[in-house]
């Protein structure tokens, strides 16, 4: 059950040999969407720290999956990930 801590606020950045998992538990304001090789940062809180209504977050979700016409991305990004450990380590290492 340890893991579920980690389930949210949480990413694996790949290393050579073993990943390094980070958290953040202090800083919870957006959550990240991604949609055809593009990514959106979308906040789900108000500037007082009330989380948006689900209403709001549903119109946002509607937005960016029906109305947003954006072009095919192409450099998607999370293709990276699903190649072996060492050598997405290497790549994300000469894009940070």
């Amino acid at each position: 059950m340890s893991q579920y801590d980690r389930l949210f606020n949480s990413t694996r950045i790949p290393k050579h040999e073993c990943d390094l998992l980070v958290s953040n538990h202090n800083n919870i304001r957006h959550i990240v969407v991604i949609k055809n090789g593009h990514y959106y940062k979308v906040n789900i809180l108000e500037k007082n720290g009330d989380l948006l209504s689900a209403e709001m977050i549903a119109s946002i979700m509607k937005y960016l999956c029906e109305d947003l016409n954006e072009e095919e991305n192409p450099y998607p990004l999370g293709y990276f990930t699903a190649d072996k450990r060492d050598r997405w380590a290497t790549i994300r290492e000469q894009i940070e």
